[in-house]
């Protein structure tokens, strides 16, 4: 009786310790039946995602998981059950009380009788809100002028490159437009860098406006940007697309005060007529923005085409152009 009750007395102290450590440990610990119902969760749940332990426990784990993310957990759950194996580094979104998404790392082990049958699982999971969203902002800096909020070169090139093979796949045509300012050096010499700057992001605004949803902007460095269009039928409507930004960013600016005027010159290229890749496109577009800076219109549509084929600024994409199919006309 004696060596009983000593057993018995390390026993009830060794699950102290543990439940000690449970509810003390930064991380949730939860169990799942096999079917994916909680059957128990550590109090941290409340302090990390706020919903009380008699309000989480016999509901299934879809009940907090984002719907995304289900067949992901369920998919990492039968790996466990199978493998016999704990698993780790399953990530998923979870409902905070409050409506909002957190992110969790959990892993997880299986639970088996004396024959070797899993009947539950065991999991610890870690919240990860904080570095998913520095992962997302960094791989947003990655791909974006911190300035203006606009693609980069890099992303710009990654844009395009998709929409030249979509474009030819669908036999449809693109136009990329480079956009270069006119008169601003002069604004940051005479005001400042910081004026420039707030400039650069109310032309920025203005260019995003004058486009459809599907269009992309992007800022490579200084005072230039790009533009690509999709889907574009006839020549003019690239070119009447480039008109109206020259007119939107044309007109008078109020930064701090000040009323600055700029304007801007606007070069175009098109595929498959110009060019047939990201760095063609570019550079040809460049090339004929060069040109629209002697032009009082503002506006060239890059004029030496493969193959010696000329053409006019008004001339229209001909439907049969083995390369070129008929589509809706860029609005």
């Amino acid at each position: 009786m004696s060596q009983r009750k000593q057993e018995e007395s390390v026993l009830n102290e060794s699950e102290t310790k543990f439940r000690s450590f449970v509810e003390n440990a930064n991380d949730i610990i939860y169990s799942l039946s096999l079917d994916g119902t909680l059957s128990y969760v550590s109090p941290n749940w409340t302090e990390i995602l706020g919903h009380k332990r008699e309000a989480v426990i016999g509901k299934h784990f879809e009940t907090f998981v984002h719907p995304d993310d289900i067949s992901a957990c369920c998919s990492f759950l039968q790996k466990v059950k199978s493998s016999k194996e704990k698993l780790s580094g399953i990530e998923y979104r979870i409902k905070h009380l409050n409506g909002h998404w957190c992110w969790h790392r959990s892993n997880a082990a299986p639970l088996m009788d004396q024959s070797g049958k899993v009947y539950s699982y065991t999991a610890i999971a870690r919240d990860i809100t904080e570095h998913k969203l520095m992962m997302q902002r960094m791989s947003h800096m990655a791909h974006h002028d911190t300035l203006t909020g606009l693609p980069n070169r890099a992303s710009f090139t990654e844009h395009l490159n998709q929409a030249i093979i979509l474009s030819q796949r669908e036999q449809q045509t693109l136009a990329v437009l480079f956009l270069d300012l006119d008169h601003f050096k002069p604004v940051n010499d005479q005001y400042g860098h910081a004026v420039g700057d707030l400039l650069l992001q109310q032309v920025a605004h203005r260019i995003r406006q004058c486009l459809r949803n599907v269009d992309i902007v992007g800022r490579i460095g200084g005072d230039e940007f790009v533009v690509l269009l999709g889907n574009v039928v006839h020549l003019a409507n690239a070119q009447q697309t480039a008109e109206k930004i020259c007119e939107c960013v044309g007109i008078a600016y109020e930064v701090n005060g000040k009323i600055l005027h700029i304007g801007v010159s606007i070069g175009i290229a098109l595929y498959p007529l110009h060019g047939h890749n990201a760095m063609q496109l570019m550079r040809y577009a460049d090339e004929a923005m060069y040109e629209a800076k002697k032009l009082p219109d503002r506006v060239q549509i890059y004029a030496s085409p493969p193959l010696g084929v000329g053409f006019n600024k008004q001339e229209k994409v001909k439907p049969d152009d083995p390369s070129i199919t008929p589509a809706d006309d860029l609005g």
